[in-house]
């Protein structure tokens, strides 16, 4: 994962590990960067184009969890999103 170079450093844009995606330069209170949704993904994600927005599923049930805290000060913030929605299945 090459990410983008700011100021001489490399920052990651995703990690295929985490649907809810913050890299650590961006703080403890920094909002997330990015979001994904695999294509056989069991959660009930909605990308609605009409409407320009997005459902995305909290991570776990715990609304306070730190990824859930970094995607709700993006919106909060009115930040803009990295949305990877992946399009086939990995083990095709």
């Amino acid at each position: 994962m090459a990410g983008v170079t700011v100021r001489g450093q490399r920052i990651p844009i995703w990690n295929h590990m985490k649907g809810i995606f913050k890299p650590a330069v961006l703080g403890r209170g920094g909002a997330a960067l990015s979001v994904q949704t695999s294509a056989d993904s069991p959660y009930a994600d909605i990308h609605d184009i009409a409407a320009g927005r997005f459902i995305y599923k909290y991570r776990g049930q715990d609304p306070n969890q730190s990824d859930n805290v970094s995607l709700r000060v993006a919106m909060e913030q009115a930040k803009p999103l990295i949305y990877l929605v992946a399009v086939r299945s990995r083990s095709l």
